[in-house]
């Protein structure tokens, strides 16, 4: 677990290379820590005669929003992947029966075989959304 102090050094260090104010916010964009505590001479000149202080906020909202709105793509990309692998899998498994079938004349019912892959598939989206 990384301390506050920790924190606030590596802050200063990036602020001392960049010249830039940095901060760190948690999941409802509140600050949690920040170097310089606040508004850098930038920000101050900015936000006094222009008054662009709440343009800063609405920044970091949208930021904060595109974030969110990447993280629940990638989790719907994943689901994807993860039900284009069962159903490949289904389709080998119905492959490899079919040429067992011609080796041994007895084929599993077509209708035993697809409510198997639908288990699958829908095991594996619940698993998807559980997470």
């Amino acid at each position: 677990m990384i301390h506050k102090e920790e924190i606030g050094a590596l802050l200063r260090a990036l602020y001392e290379a960049s010249g830039f104010r940095l901060s760190l916010h948690d999941a409802t964009t509140r600050e949690i820590a920040a170097y310089p505590e606040g508004c850098s001479p930038f920000c101050a000149a900015v936000h006094g005669p222009c008054g662009l202080h709440h343009a800063c906020l609405e920044s970091d909202a949208a930021a904060f929003a595109r974030k969110k709105t990447q993280e629940k793509s990638q989790k719907v990309f994943i689901m994807i992947i993860v039900l284009l692998s069962i159903l490949l899998v289904g389709m080998a498994v119905m492959l490899f029966l079919k040429v067992m079938d011609s080796r041994e004349n007895e084929a599993p019912s077509a209708g035993a075989v697809t409510e198997a892959a639908a288990e699958a598939v829908e095991n594996a989206a619940n698993a998807v959304q559980a997470e």
